[in-house]
């Protein structure tokens, strides 16, 4: 394993480490505005039960 490969892969999990959060951030806010536009269309629909 040459320097440049171990480096490439220092480099690859710190910034791994450092932008999990948002990422993780970003997946929680894109599946909540999911749901709220599913729940949205079905209560159009009118597909909903009581």
């Amino acid at each position: 394993m040459s320097y440049d490969t171990a480096n490439g892969a220092l480099a690859m999990a710190v910034a791994l480490r450092v932008f999990a959060p948002d990422v993780r951030t970003l997946a929680r806010w894109l599946l909540g505005v999911g749901v709220r536009v599913g729940i949205d269309a079905v209560a159009r629909r009118g597909g909903g039960r009581a």
